[in-house]
């Protein structure tokens, strides 16, 4: 739970700076939230970390990708040897990036025709991404973003969001990497028919992962819950991130305490599972990059207002009530 004197003694240091109250609009609120987690007015995020979930996806046979899952594989090597765009953005920000393999080359079984995953391989990848969020935090991090690789990626993710909302695939799904008219088609018949089949409609959490989930979304889901654990924050991503923090909420109500939004995903069901957290995006740059791309953009929003924060005249520096 969040510390509510901390968040309380943050608002009251940002109504002593000299500037209008609540000048800062969202960012301010976004402040406390960090006191709250960290349990002091005293804010630290200088060592930041962002975790990049990276596998392959059963569904991609479907013909519901613009890419084969042996870009996965290309992808996410990229990522482990500094050479994608998320390292060239953390490079910036001064973030670590770490890629976590949850099944680049054994994909998910293709859930249009058995369920993705069984309960263990369930179970396991979402105790991976546990662990992983204790290791950031046992090893000094004070902040991380939450990224994925994984082709076909965003129809599980779409897949995850309608089931748990009870959306109509045939309004809520978007067309990912590109994909054209023909193919958009299939990927919403494929997620209202496998929702239909698996009887998935407002079902627990845990079966919708399951059934229409992914290994990076399972990994992803168990990194919200362990940092929710550990009181670290998590900046979300655009739609796997936001399918992934729905399904650690619904998991566990008090995960969403430690996530920070970050900017607005083209996927139409990205929005609704944004509504439902509250996590209202800060950033609209009509960004689809994936790989925590937009999440950590925040790192330098967050270190300009927390320069206000740590550094600006106060009302009684200047003599001033």
């Amino acid at each position: 739970m969040p510390d509510r004197n901390a968040m309380r003694k943050a608002k009251e240091k940002l109504d002593q700076i000299a500037k209008p109250v609540g000048s800062l609009g969202r960012f301010e609120d976004l402040i406390c939230k960090l006191a709250g987690i960290m349990k002091s007015s005293d804010i630290r995020i200088d060592k930041r970390a962002v975790a990049v979930f990276c596998a392959s996806n059963g569904i991609v046979s479907e013909g519901i990708s613009s890419s084969p899952n042996e870009v996965t594989r290309i992808v996410s090597d990229n990522v482990a040897n500094g050479k994608s765009s998320i390292n060239a953005m953390a490079e910036k920000e001064q973030a670590d990036v770490f890629m976590i393999d949850m099944g680049i080359d054994i994909p998910t079984a293709d859930f249009a025709v058995r369920p993705a995953m069984t309960e263990e391989e369930m179970k396991a990848a979402l105790e991976k991404g546990r662990l992983f969020a204790h290791k950031l935090k046992d090893d000094g991090y004070r902040i991380a973003a939450a990224g994925e690789v994984g082709m076909g990626n965003t129809t599980t993710a779409a897949a995850v969001i309608c089931a748990l909302l009870s959306l109509r695939p045939e309004e809520w799904v978007g067309r990912g990497a590109g994909l054209d008219d023909d193919h958009i088609r299939i990927k919403k018949k494929l997620i209202a028919d496998a929702i239909s089949r698996y009887e998935l409609k407002g079902a627990e959490p845990e079966k919708v992962l399951a059934c229409v989930g992914g290994y990076d979304i399972a990994g992803m889901t168990g990194f919200y819950l362990g940092a929710a654990e550990c009181a670290l924050p998590v900046i979300t991503d655009g739609v796997i991130s936001l399918a992934a923090a729905l399904l650690a909420f619904r998991m566990n109500p008090e995960a969403v305490d430690i996530m920070i939004p970050s900017h607005e995903s083209r996927e139409p069901a990205a929005v609704k599972a944004a509504e439902e957290l509250g996590l209202t995006p800060v950033l609209h740059a009509d960004m689809a990059l994936g790989e925590g791309t937009g999440a950590v953009l925040m790192f330098g929003l967050l270190d300009a207002v927390l320069n206000v924060y740590e550094k600006t005249a106060t009302y009684a520096d200047l003599g001033l009530k």
